[in-house]
């Protein structure tokens, strides 16, 4: 889904227009040119379709899909964070 991702390192966020996919409580991939290794930290912010405020968590890359992008794993999603995409991800799946 094409949407304003946010990737950033030591607090200092890159405003991308980036997609991400395969979303889920526990992580996304994010189709994206920046390259981070495997075990990067990274902050990152997201937003959903018809939400108001972004997902704001700390992540970490598990893996590269040649040049395409990375896999990210959420270290710290808040609950209300993981509600709101665990309602995404319900609802998409029904769509």
């Amino acid at each position: 889904m094409k949407t304003e991702v946010w990737l950033g390192q030591d607090g200092i966020f890159t405003r991308t227009p980036e997609t991400w996919a395969d979303l889920s409580e526990g992580g996304a991939f994010v189709e994206t040119s920046q390259q981070f290794a495997p075990g990067s930290i990274l902050n990152l912010r997201l937003i959903l379709p018809h939400e108001n405020r972004p997902i704001a968590c700390t992540a970490t890359v598990r893996n590269l899909r040649d040049r395409k992008g990375m896999g990210v794993q959420f270290l710290d999603l808040c609950n209300e964070s993981r509600q709101a995409v665990s309602h995404f991800v319900r609802e998409a799946s029904l769509a």
